[in-house]
């Protein structure tokens, strides 16, 4: 384990299954099926949803920031790593700690980030009810005392490998713990708290013994103006759609009907009810410059100027 070429980055859907494994998922009463719901949209990855034949991620891989690089290392499952599919990833474990399987993240949630469905009935409760969820992790440990719990859940989680200087800390937070009065059983909600901070630590992540550089975090060069305040804020836009590619650039001029043949997929002649097919007179028309081309020009559409700009 020592080995810094040694182990890897766990798949994302590996650490799910070992959450549930090895903290004993157990069936709601009213239940007969567990259902982890769009997980490939969620964090990358999901059972008999591959996005190509070639798997989630290519055996040679190498990520582009990083010691990998210098080192020549290979890392395939740093392809699903990115922002958006981290914090899913995290949102869900958690949700599936205090929530059981079900759509809930947080206390009243209505956003949907945890890894199961509503099933019709409960709430979000972080009270060890998990009323609304379909399945729940059972584990109860041997002892409650703070030392005991970490190292139980760092044998299920982590195999041991846990560092001690986050043993520590894991230890030191529970021991300053302080349950919100309505999160049920104190005994219990210390137990789920315990757990969110095993699978937040990178031990949980990996499959090898992760060592700390002990070196402080850099520290940004240069600053931005100040409002004044000390509110700081990290905005993530994240644009998750597609593109309607036969309108970005259909036809124009062209041999065989093509133009003919494009309306007639696109639902008829512009204008014609249910058709989606644009009116040439809107399109950019960009010259194809190519005699062997079948057409002499392709319409651009009438709202992407700055590539018209690169054209025409």
């Amino acid at each position: 384990d020592r080995d810094p070429s040694f182990g890897s980055i766990k798949e994302p859907w590996m650490r799910v299954i070992q959450l549930l494994k090895s903290l004993e998922i157990d069936m709601a009463p009213r239940e007969k099926i567990v259902e982890l719901w769009e997980l490939s949209e969620r964090i990358g990855e999901e059972p008999s949803r591959f996005p190509s034949v070639f798997s989630f991620f290519l055996p040679e891989y190498v990520p582009d920031a990083g010691p990998a690089i210098a080192a020549g290392l290979v890392s395939p499952e740093s392809m699903l790593v990115n922002m958006p599919t981290t914090i899913d990833l995290m949102n869900g474990l958690w949700g599936l700690i205090r929530y059981g399987v079900s759509d809930c993240y947080d206390d009243g949630d209505t956003d949907a980030l945890g890894f199961g469905r509503y099933p019709g009935h409960g709430n979000c409760l972080d009270n060890g009810s998990f009323e609304r969820g379909s399945a729940f992790l059972s584990f109860v440990e041997t002892s409650n005392a703070s030392a005991d719990l970490v190292d139980e859940l760092s044998t299920l989680l982590t195999q041991g490998r846990l560092s001690q200087e986050n043993r520590d800390q894991i230890i030191a937070a529970l021991d300053g713990y302080s349950p919100n009065p309505n999160s049920g059983d104190v005994v219990a909600a210390k137990r789920r708290f315990a757990m969110q901070l095993i699978v937040s630590s990178p031990e949980f992540h990996t499959s090898t013994t992760v060592k700390q550089s002990g070196a402080p975090r850099a520290e940004a060069t240069t600053t931005g103006s100040s409002s004044g305040t000390d509110y700081k804020a990290t905005i993530l836009l994240f644009f998750d759609g597609g593109a309607d590619t036969y309108n970005m650039l259909p036809p124009h001029t062209c041999n065989n009907q093509v133009w003919e043949k494009y309306e007639t997929i696109r639902g008829g002649p512009a204008g014609t009810p249910g058709s989606i097919a644009l009116p040439k007179a809107s399109l950019w028309e960009l010259p194809t410059n190519n005699v062997n081309h079948t057409c002499q020009s392709v319409g651009l559409h009438e709202n992407l100027n700055t590539i018209k700009d690169l054209y025409l």
